[in-house]
């Protein structure tokens, strides 16, 4: 377990790895001193992102998080790891082996690098238009897509569009012309097509009633 408070610097490590302008994104935090030598704990992400980013002639460059990042894993490690509101100023322990909290950096390293993809292609519409549901950044939701109910995490929002998060596959079908969509993938969506995140649940709630 790993005590994180606002003294713990939470770091994002941009390494190049390919000749296409992409590189790899991991999480770094300092965990302590062994004599004059720094440790630190890496999390590996499925996340790429453009190599534009980093200094010419550099194979690496470390980021500090911002306030974005840092408030969207406190909101995800609330809701999904220790199920209790955190203060953004308090102390929390979070084991850093867990896969859920492996899950929480993948989607705060997609929400910070990611490219925002148009979903128009990917959801189902229908003359019967399913109620949508209030939701704010960190919230789980559902979107109805041509593979199904699907869960994702709100990451961004405005007046009228919000940013998701994917967090299962969506086949699309027609390589070349409409590519799946992966896991940690982001959606650009319109707040109508939010729907509550019990459409993609297979079990059911307590406060379900069963019929």
């Amino acid at each position: 377990m790993k005590e994180i408070n606002q003294n713990v610097p939470f770091l994002w490590r941009l390494s190049s790895q390919d000749d296409q302008g992409l590189c790899s994104v991991s999480l770094v935090i300092p965990v302590g001193k062994d004599g004059s030598e720094q440790e630190e704990h890496t999390i590996e992400t499925r996340i790429m992102s453009f190599a534009d980013e980093l200094v010419e002639d550099e194979e690496e460059e470390v980021l500090e998080w911002n306030d974005d990042d840092l408030n969207l894993f406190i909101k995800l490690i609330s809701s999904r790891v220790i199920e209790r509101p955190v203060d953004k100023n308090g102390t929390i322990r979070v084991d850093l082996s867990d896969p859920v909290t492996i899950e929480v950096v993948q989607i705060v390293a997609a929400a910070g690098f990611g490219i925002v993809l148009p979903a128009e292609d990917y959801l189902v519409s229908s003359e019967a238009e399913l109620p949508s549901t209030t939701c704010e950044i960190g919230s789980e939701v559902s979107i109805n897509t041509i593979g199904g109910y699907k869960r994702c995490i709100i990451v961004d929002e405005n007046d009228d569009e919000v940013v998701c998060v994917m967090l299962e596959q969506v086949n699309g079908g027609i390589p070349g012309f409409i590519e799946d969509i992966n896991p940690y993938d982001l959606l650009l969506l319109k707040r109508h097509h939010i729907l509550h995140s019990q459409y993609s649940s297979q079990l059911p709630e307590r406060s379900d009633i069963l019929h």
